[in-house]
């Protein structure tokens, strides 16, 4: 099995969960990782794979480092960043034939051997569909393709790649035309160029494999046990990513708790078993909602008031169930960290 990431410094956090529940959660079936970089050092890189290979062997690391130069022009992603545009380099970076691309903010529970075994029907890449998908990016697949109204969009944060297609058709070569050509209708930058050359020309795999994680869906406590138990994977998909802003919200606890393991940060999962910053994070919440709809009331507060006080009070509804229930949610993070206890194949 082959699978692909590009990570800077700022997403190591989360490309260690992303690669450690992989690990944890797929088949023994031997891994080869392949990372994409613009400039990690070999002690940050030796480092992170003797994190992976305490909790399972049977996998290897190829560290590539890419230049960035065909990069330059191209609109920055979350926090300054050009990594994204990485994955359209992998043609020309790996000589295999078949590869899994995944984005760094994925937590794994349902593991990948699905997306490994999925069957592409002659098309080049499989692909989830996007969640609540608004139409966007309709402009740019107008412009690139003739199938426009019946393409069902696509999230790029989980791809298999069949890369003996994409290179005999140069796919991703005409990504990067479509991006320089057309950087102002690419609202999602690269994810758009992808939609754009591949309208009705991939395969969708189960919606579970890539769970879009936001504002308009949240998970409950009532699907804990079935994530803990593999119903999906977990895509962070904002750029509040748990690793760089943190957050009380259960998703959240459950990533860093996570990462703790793969740290092997005994002291960090305790308190992420806590309910305290839950209980702290809901009382904060409900005096900003406060806040916000008096200053609605008296018609202050600018254009956006209504929004900002709607989500206080949606976040602070969360929070309380959350803190209610802390003690079934920590009951399923136990079970997790058992699960991927028995499954440890460590050196």
């Amino acid at each position: 099995m082959n699978i692909a990431s590009a990570s800077d410094e700022r997403y190591l956090p989360g490309l260690l969960v992303t690669w450690g529940s992989i690990l944890a959660s797929s088949s023994s079936a031997y891994i080869h990782f392949y990372l994409l970089h613009d400039g990690l050092s070999d002690e940050l890189i030796d480092g992170f794979e003797s994190r992976l290979r305490k909790h399972r062997s049977g996998f290897k690391l190829t560290a590539l480092l890419i230049s960035t130069d065909s990069m330059v022009g191209l609109p920055e992603f979350f926090f300054d960043s050009r990594m994204t545009y990485a994955r359209l380099l992998l043609p020309s970076l790996i000589d295999v034939d078949r590869v899994i691309y995944i984005d760094v903010d994925l937590l794994c529970l349902r593991g990948v051997d699905e997306v490994w075994s999925h069957e592409l029907n002659n098309q080049p890449i499989g692909v989830v569909e996007e969640y609540e998908y608004t139409g966007v990016d309709f402009e740019v697949i107008q412009k690139y393709s003739k199938n426009s109204k019946a393409h069902r969009y696509f999230n790029g944060g989980l791809l298999l790649l069949d890369l003996v297609k994409i290179r005999a058709e140069g796919s991703f070569t005409r990504c990067f035309e479509v991006l320089e050509k057309s950087t102002d209708l690419c609202k999602y930058y690269d994810q758009s160029a992808l939609n754009a050359v591949f309208a009705c020309r991939c395969s969708y795999m189960n919606t579970n494999l890539n769970f879009q994680l936001h504002d308009s869906r949240i998970c409950s406590v009532e699907q804990l046990d079935r994530l803990v138990e593999g119903e999906c994977n977990i895509h962070y998909i904002t750029s509040f990513k748990p690793w760089i802003a943190p957050s009380s919200l259960m998703t959240h606890r459950l990533f860093c708790y996570c990462y703790a393991f793969f740290m092997n940060d005994e002291g960090g999962m305790r308190e992420l078993l806590q309910s305290r910053g839950g209980l702290f994070a809901c009382i904060k919440n409900a005096l900003s909602f406060f806040k916000a709809s008096a200053l609605k009331r008296v018609g202050m507060g600018g254009a956006h008031i209504g929004l900002i006080s709607e989500a206080h009070h949606r976040s602070m509804k969360v929070l309380w169930r959350e803190w209610l229930h802390n003690k079934q949610i920590a009951a399923a993070f136990r079970r997790l960290r058992s699960k991927w206890d028995r499954n440890d194949g460590s050196d």
